[in-house]
């Protein structure tokens, strides 16, 4: 769903502890896309397509603190360059999974402003962050032909 029901937040810039670094890069894998996770996505596109939905996906955004996760020294703990040709990666999957089946894919956009106190956690936004994307994402949705018969966000 890419945000949490709750409206607790986090001081994203602040630095992860060791188990949530730790937690982060499993989850991350070897910074490859997950197969797994992109067959469950054109799963649901080609469901979702079989009752005559039209689908929309949209990148969930992270925090720019993401791609700096530093110790409480200071020191790196993931390089940011894996974390970005990784979501670069993933993005570029998705897209393609996107355009074989007709659906519409929206990249984060990289200037969307979404303010500290607004973030569950460094991937994640609490429910105040999701008012504040969906807004975004309606207003991406409204410059799409015939958008009001098709959404189905991912």
């Amino acid at each position: 769903s890419g945000f949490a029901l709750s409206e607790f937040s986090t001081n994203p810039a602040l630095p992860m502890d060791e188990g949530s670094v730790k937690n982060l890069i499993e989850e991350f894998g070897n910074f490859t896309p997950s197969e797994r996770n992109l067959l469950a996505l054109e799963r649901i596109i080609i469901d979702s397509q079989s009752v005559g939905a039209r689908v929309l996906i949209a990148e969930m955004p992270y925090h720019p603190a993401l791609l700096d996760l530093k110790d409480e020294r200071g020191n790196a703990r993931v390089n940011p360059d894996d974390i970005l040709a990784f979501q670069q990666n993933v993005n570029a999957r998705i897209g393609e999974i996107a355009k074989a089946h007709n659906a519409i894919y929206l990249e984060t956009e990289s200037t969307l402003a979404i303010p500290d106190n607004v973030w569950f956690d460094i991937y994640h936004l609490n429910r105040n962050g999701a008012a504040l994307f969906s807004q975004w994402l309606g207003g991406q949705a409204a410059q799409i032909p015939n958008s009001l018969s098709m959404l189905v966000s991912q």
